[in-house]
This record gives C-alpha cells, sequence and structure tokens, in this order.
C-alpha cells in the first residue's frame, strides 16, 4: 500500500494536482442513479395491510424481499447505482395480512459512516470526475495511515435463504447475517461472518440440494492483481467447509456461474482491471473485447480437478445465467449475453450510442466436449424485437413448474425501467416463440421477480409502481394480467429478490 500511495502521489504532480483541484468546484457530477425514481429513501418504515385478495392468501408463511442500493450519504460526488448502501424491502404474508419492512443493513462501512455524519468512502463513480485522482489518493492515505477503516462492503445485491437464516450479499464482501422476527415481524443485523483468509463471496450463490452444500464462490477482487477464481463450498448451516483455488487469465469481475447440478460453469472473460487507468479518469475495470479472450471452464465438484477449458471466438460477457445441463456431447447453457459491455457507462448513465452494442440478449451457449470449443446461438426473434424502446433483456429465471420455460426481465435502457417480462421454451431455442408481457404506460417493475406456484399456475412476484404508487404484485406474463396490493411506501428500483415459506 505504502508504494502505491508514493506511486499515485508521484503522477498526480505529473497530471497537474493544483489543477485537479482548482476543478473540483467545476466538476459536473453524474448522479442519475441517485435521483427521480433512484432518488434514496432517507428513513425505515413499518406497516401492515390487511386485505381480502384470495390469491395472495396462498402466500400465507412467507417472506418476498428485494435488496438493492440506497446510499445514506451522497454529499457532492459522483454515484454510481451499484455502490450504494445496501436496503431490504421485505414483505411478509400472513393470514388477511401483509407486513412490510425496510432496513438499511448495517454494515461496518455505513455504521463508520454514521459514526462520522457524513460520506466517508470513495464511490468507483467518482474516478471519472476531474479531482478523481486526487480524491482516490486522499482515499489511499487515510486507509493507509488507518484514519478509516479497510471496509468496502454495502451488502446491497442479493440475498440467501438457508437453514432459517437470512444473508445479505455482495460480491466485495463477506455476507451478513440478519436476524429475522417473524411473529412481530422486524428485521435487524446481527454482522458480518468471519473466515479467515476469506476476503469475500458472490453475490450469486449456488444451493446443491444434493450434496446438501452451498458454493459461494468468488474472484480476486481485493488486489486484481491476478486473475483466480476461489471454488467455496459451506454446508447450509453457513459453515466453511472447502476451497480451491483456480487461475484464470483474465484478472476482472465473474458475477454469477451456472451449476449443471455436477459441475460448476465458470466463466473467464475479458472484463479487466487496470489501475492505471484512473489517470486518464476511466473506470479501472474494463472490457477488452479487441484483445481479450473467453473461455468457459467445467469443473466437478466431486472430483475438484482444475477444470477443462473451452474457447469462444468471439468475446462476450454474461452478469446473468440462467440453467445449464450436461448431454453425452455437450454442456448447455442459458444466460443473458452482451457482446461489447460498456461498463463506464454503466457506472453512470449508458450514452445513447453505446446503448444497442452494450445490451443484453438471452442466448444458448454450447460447449462440445470433443472439440473443446464454445458456439453462442441466437434466437432470432429475441434479436429482433421491435419494442418501440431500446431495450436489455436480464435476469433470467428458470420456472419451477415447467422445465426448459426461462422467464426475463425487459429494461428499458434509455429510463432504466422494468417495462415487462418475457418467458420462452428452450427446447429448439433458435427457433422459440417467446411469450411478451409490456405494462400500461406508467407501470414499471422495481427489481428482480421470482417464480411463484399457485394452484399449478406460475405467476412472478414483485414489487411494481404503477403512476407513482407502490404495489407487491403478482404478475401472469402467459395471461397478461396482474394483481396488486398497495404499500403506502416508496421503493426504489433495486437488485435481485428472494421468496421463501417461514
Amino acid at each position: 500500500m505504502y508504494k502505491i500511495v508514493l506511486f499515485g502521489l508521484l503522477l498526480s504532480q505529473c497530471y497537474g494536482f493544483s489543477n485537479f483541484v482548482k476543478k473540483i468546484t467545476k466538476n459536473p457530477f453524474r448522479q442519475f442513479f441517485a435521483e427521480k425514481r433512484f432518488k434514496p429513501v432517507n428513513e425505515e418504515k413499518t406497516m401492515t395491510i390487511t386485505h381480502e385478495n384470495e390469491l395472495f392468501n396462498h402466500l400465507n408463511h412467507s417472506l418476498y424481499a428485494q435488496i438493492g442500493s440506497n446510499p445514506k450519504y451522497i454529499e457532492n460526488s459522483s454515484y454510481s447505482w451499484f455502490e450504494g448502501d445496501g436496503m431490504i424491502h421485505a414483505v411478509l404474508f400472513k393470514d388477511n395480512e401483509i407486513t412490510y419492512q425496510n432496513k438499511w443493513i448495517q454494515t461496518d462501512r455505513l455504521q463508520f459512516e454514521d459514526k462520522i455524519g457524513k460520506k466517508v468512502y470513495l464511490y468507483l463513480a467518482e474516478f471519472l470526475d476531474q479531482n478523481g485522482i486526487v480524491k482516490f489518493i486522499i482515499s489511499l492515505i487515510k486507509q493507509y495511515l488507518r484514519l478509516i477503516p479497510g471496509v468496502k462492503g454495502t451488502a446491497n445485491t442479493a440475498l440467501l435463504n438457508t437453514n432459517e437464516k437470512l444473508f445479505a450479499l455482495h460480491e466485495g464482501d463477506l455476507p451478513y447475517e440478519l436476524n429475522v422476527h417473524y411473529d412481530s415481524f422486524n428485521i435487524s443485523t446481527k454482522g458480518r461472518i468471519h473466515i479467515p483468509n476469506l476476503y469475500s463471496t458472490t453475490a450469486h450463490p449456488i444451493k446443491d440440494i444434493k450434496r446438501s452444500k452451498i458454493y459461494l464462490c468468488n474472484y480476486n477482487n481485493y488486489d486484481f492483481v491476478k486473475g483466480v477464481f476461489h471454488y467455496n463450498a459451506f454446508d447450509n448451516n453457513m459453515n466453511f467447509l472447502e476451497q480451491k483455488n483456480i487461475s484464470l487469465i483474465n484478472n476482472g469481475m465473474i458475477h454469477s456461474t451456472s451449476f449443471t447440478g455436477n459441475k460448476i460453469i465458470i466463466p473467464d472473460m475479458p472484463m479487466k482491471f487496470d489501475a492505471l487507468r484512473i489517470f486518464k479518469k476511466k473506470m479501472p475495470l474494463y472490457f477488452d473485447k479487441k484483445h481479450g479472450v473467453t473461455r468457459f471452464g467445467i469443473f466437478d465438484v466431486n472430483s475438484l480437478k482444475n477444470p477443462d477449458w473451452y474457447y469462444f471466438k468471439d468475446n462476450f460477457f454474461v452478469f446473468h445465467f440462467s440453467e445449464s445441463y450436461e448431454t453425452r456431447d455437450e454442456f448447455i447453457i442459458y444466460a443473458c449475453v452482451i457482446k461489447n459491455h460498456d461498463i463506464e457507462g454503466a457506472f453512470v448513465k449508458l450514452p445513447e450510442d453505446k446503448m444497442n452494442e452494450s445490451k443484453g440478449v438471452l442466448k444458448e451457449i454450447r460447449l462440445n466436449k470433443r472439440s473443446r470449443r464454445g458456439v453462442v446461438l441466437e434466437n432470432e426473434e429475441l434479436e429482433n424485437l421491435d419494442l418501440g424502446f431500446p431495450h436489455n433483456i436480464d435476469f433470467p429465471l428458470s420456472s419451477k413448474l415447467q422445465r426448459g420455460l426461462i422467464y426475463c426481465a425487459i429494461f428499458d435502457t434509455e429510463n432504466t425501467y422494468i417495462r415487462g417480462f418475457l418467458r420462452i421454451h428452450t427446447n429448439s431455442f433458435p427457433y422459440a416463440k417467446p411469450d411478451i408481457f409490456l405494462f400500461e404506460e406508467g407501470t414499471y417493475g422495481v427489481a428482480e421477480p421470482q417464480p411463484v406456484v399457485i394452484q399449478d399456475k406460475e405467476y412472478l412476484i414483485t414489487f411494481i409502481e404503477e403512476n407513482g404508487k407502490n404495489y407487491i404484485s403478482l404478475v401472469d406474463v402467459a395471461e397478461k394480467k396482474i394483481e396488486k396490493i398497495e404499500i403506502s411506501a416508496r421503493i426504489p428500483p433495486g437488485f435481485h429478490s428472494i421468496h421463501y415459506y417461514v
């Protein structure tokens, strides 16, 4: 760390430290994701609502919750949606009542800023500011002198329920366990779990029902010096069992993986990290489409042998995978694929000229066991969807009712709204016809939904906003109908969600 600080100070002089200081007050802060619908909620609420909706009564004694980014301290700085303090919005279904509650996750980072009473930690989006280098150097010096704790996790990305325990996840940190009291509904933060020599876990855990294990893998996101994938196995009580380190050719981000039931799909994609980019007012993370290499590894959780690697002709990036399975000759994987990911634009707001090439589309990925090559197959209708607005397809979810049926959210990329959902059968995927449900004008999805089955029929449970009001909703994509109960609280857009019975 000492060498990094000295190197940063030297370069800051070369790039004109005094000029950066003079420009601080002139900096055009980027706060798209802290305004309008994204404006943070500034208070925690609990409310109970009595209803007479029979459909929701079938969810009796269950909980639906979403988690997302809700920064408590923004001040005069650029801000990206991915970095705000975690806040959970939850609904407990009990008899003819629903109880809603929202709570900040009391991370070490948030508690320290609460103690100081202001923003302390640097947002990655601030690297794009005119004075980004100055802020970066000051932040390094403060951490080196131990004026601020070296914490970074915001617990804002996803939720994990296992053995009557609930955890808030963030891929830059270890999970935070939450206390949930269901009788008098209340959520509080128990604290961050501690595992020696483990710095972080994924925000997309894999539950292995057959082996009674949970795989909370991660990548080298603590120094990014070299690419490493860490296979981490836990039991259902979140006791750490085993780890294996796997070398990667890329040193960037792996947001999620997929699982066949016996093998983990490890995506080694050219999302790379270069700290020196900040001196050009660019993000240290970037997608190297021109010079990178994309490959997928097949890792057997029984043998724990080094993975077999399958290479692709073209580069791409995947944030979210859906189901995958193995045949005699192939591995078949479904994921929302981005051909050319503009991570800098995504952090502050994707520019219009980058929307089309940065959009995600559900695709079928096949890995041939004989040739060790991978191919990406497209669905013509999904590729050529004309919805009347620029869109992105993400959050692929496997049906609980029909194998081979996948749901996805449809985002309006210009306004960053969920405008509807689609479902598609993966049998003969290139020729399958998607079933699309677009919401009426003024209605928007708030976060990832979850499939629920009620009387042999499948719905997506989620929060939606309709003409400025918020609702807990059951969306019937097939029939294009929505059942909803109003919640008198503002629920900003979030990330991932969970539904389980208590």
